[in-house]
């Protein structure tokens, strides 16, 4: 905050006495407010972070898509859907196993795809019982 010119009196050395910091979580919390709104999302996150704050930031999905740790980690995954002729990107694999490695083999199912296939192997069952 202090890098920006809106740490304000927070540096005071009053501020080292956790009554004091109560006392006046208001005011801290509108100069939190106020520095942040000053900031756009990626440098106040990677600013936290370097900071060794646990830090998020809420993206839109067309960001998640772009960003650059996803894609790094080969985290995205594009899907042929040839009944629609064209391609689609899914979320891949929440983590990475050397041992097993996960992929998306195909396409979500459309919806009743696969009944027939289903309801045959439960009327198998049902008479074989």
């Amino acid at each position: 905050m202090d890098d920006y010119g809106l740490a304000d009196d927070v540096l005071d050395d009053r501020y080292h006495d956790t009554a004091t910091i109560t006392e006046h979580a208001d005011h801290i919390e509108k100069l939190l407010v106020r520095f942040f709104a000053s900031l756009e999302g990626e440098e106040a996150y990677h600013g936290l972070q370097a900071r060794s704050f646990v830090a998020c930031i809420s993206r839109a999905v067309e960001e998640i898509v772009r960003d650059q740790h996803w894609a790094g980690r080969g985290f995205f995954a594009t899907v042929d859907h040839p009944d629609l002729g064209r391609q689609f990107i899914y979320p891949g694999a929440y983590a990475i196993f050397s041992e097993t490695p996960w992929a998306i083999s195909r396409r979500a199912p459309k919806l009743g795809e696969h009944n027939t296939e289903i309801l045959d192997g439960l009327r198998t069952t049902t008479v074989a019982s």
